[in-house]
């Protein structure tokens, strides 16, 4: 892979301070830490607090969309399932896993040793060098950059002239009402389910609210998005609670 060595975890003040569209800025390490402790139990608690649906939402943001890739970057890919899905749906390809946690790579490494590359890091410096991938996907996780606009710059700095963004997250609907109701489940109900899931660890995905918090409405969303990108194609989930996107590189980027 066209991996470059890494530049460090570290994060200067101008990153953390940045004002950007989304970004957890402040919030950024308490909800790592949060991560931190549910790595065991990531992918349990995942199933209970998505009702079972985390695993078909990134299968529906890649079906179909990685033939003719060769080079995919799954950027947070926490114990490695959106890697899995990415491998059925092409067998063929070579990935990247991004993480910042050491935790979850350990994890992750274990999803086929022979075609994927667990690098450590975090989306505002991307450990890649530039034009190296042919696909970036990020399920639940483009919402934990400590600062959008630089996350934004560095994804599609590592992306081919004609690579793509495929992205499945929460979504916060421009409905005032709805968004309400959606966040009364991140911050009440889901924190239940995860005590289900996982006991005492499990109530550490209440952090969940805080990246809700930060998260644009969707239509903000997609404006930035499109900022950045062409072709952008969204596609609501759940009633709206979930988002998928599909986009390419802008060709003057």
């Amino acid at each position: 892979m066209n991996a470059a060595p890494s530049r460090g975890l570290k994060l200067s003040p101008g990153i953390v301070a940045a004002l950007s569209v989304f970004g957890l800025r402040e919030d950024w390490r308490r909800v790592l830490d949060a991560l931190e402790d549910l790595v065991g139990v990531y992918g349990r608690v995942n199933r209970w607090i998505s009702l079972g649906m985390d695993v078909k939402l990134r299968r529906d943001a890649v079906a179909g969309a990685l033939h003719g890739s060769k080079t995919v970057l799954d950027a947070g890919c926490g114990d490695g399932i959106f890697t899995e899905i990415a491998l059925e749906e092409n067998n063929e390809l070579d990935v990247v896993m991004l993480d910042v946690l050491q935790a979850m790579l350990v994890r992750a490494k274990q999803v086929r040793p022979a075609q994927t590359h667990p690098v450590q890091g975090v989306f505002e410096h991307l450990p890649l060098r530039m034009d190296a991938i042919d696909t970036i996907i990020a399920a639940f996780a483009v919402r934990d950059s400590v600062d959008g606009e630089t996350a934004m710059r560095e994804l599609t700095r590592a992306l081919k002239r004609d690579g793509r963004l495929i992205v499945c997250d929460i979504a916060k609907p421009d409905n005032r009402l709805y968004a309400a109701l959606i966040g009364f489940y991140w911050r009440f109900i889901a924190p239940i389910l995860g005590l289900i899931a996982a006991s005492r660890k499990g109530i550490r995905v209440a952090a969940i609210i805080l990246t809700y918090r930060r998260w644009p409405r969707r239509a903000r969303l997609v404006a930035e998005l499109r900022r950045w990108f062409e072709d952008v194609s969204v596609k609501d989930k759940l009633l709206g609670g979930a988002i998928i996107v599909r986009a390419g590189r802008k060709k003057t980027a």
